[in-house]
């Protein structure tokens, strides 16, 4: 065997003296989060036009029950979605009561904040 005609060389680098600042994130996780589950509630809708609250509470696990309590009553009260209670089962229906491809529209303009979608649905509305 014949020695290698080259060597090769390398250089470590040393670390830097201090790590670099961590990057914050402006949007709230929770608001990131809501609009996460609406848009799963949205697509839900584009299979079926009603949904009952089991069926919600399924699929939109682990957050369904917080969403459910917190942001669906925004979005009765903003024109979004209509909540009615079957009798039967006392269980609660949801329905939308405006066109998915407006809904879309708002989204796009909103951005990831729920608080931003319900404000440009309300100066949509009025």
């Amino acid at each position: 065997m014949t020695a290698p005609s080259h060597v090769w060389m390398f250089t470590v680098a040393e670390p830097p003296s201090s790590p670099p600042p961590p990057q914050t994130v402006a949007v709230d996780a929770r608001e990131d989060q809501d609009i996460v589950l609406f848009k799963r509630l949205l697509r839900l809708f584009q299979v079926r036009t009603h949904l009952d609250e089991r069926f919600v509470l399924k699929r939109l696990d682990p957050e369904a029950q917080r969403f459910i309590q917190s942001v669906v009553p925004l979005l009765v009260k903003a024109g979004v979605l209509l909540s009615e209670v079957n009798e039967k089962d006392k269980q609660h229906w949801f329905r939308l009561t405006m066109p998915m491809e407006r809904i879309y529209q708002v989204l796009q303009k909103a951005g990831k904040s729920m608080d931003s979608f319900l404000a440009e649905v309300e100066q949509k509305s009025s």
